[in-house]
């Protein structure tokens, strides 16, 4: 599931909640129940809810290391012959 390796959930149109049938909250329930630790982040990008949430997020997480990832000289390593 791609909730279980997700670091953040974003639920975008909460602008239209009024007209439609989305539980905002079931959904997030859902997303926690297969990865405990997401953070889910509902906005608008029609009202701009949320985005400063999510830009400094994004700030936040781009700072981290990346674990996990192939190094650079593991990329090396691994180029295709021509």
């Amino acid at each position: 599931h791609m909730f279980a390796a997700a670091g953040l959930v974003v639920i975008n149109k909460t602008d239209l909640l009024p007209y439609v049938d989305f539980d905002v909250d079931a959904c997030a329930g859902y997303a926690r129940a297969l990865n405990p630790g997401v953070n889910i982040l509902p906005g608008s990008a029609t009202t701009g809810e949320g985005l400063s949430e999510w830009y400094d997020w994004i700030a936040v997480t781009a700072k981290r290391p990346r674990i996990g990832h192939m190094s650079q000289a593991s990329v090396d390593k691994t180029k295709v012959p021509e």
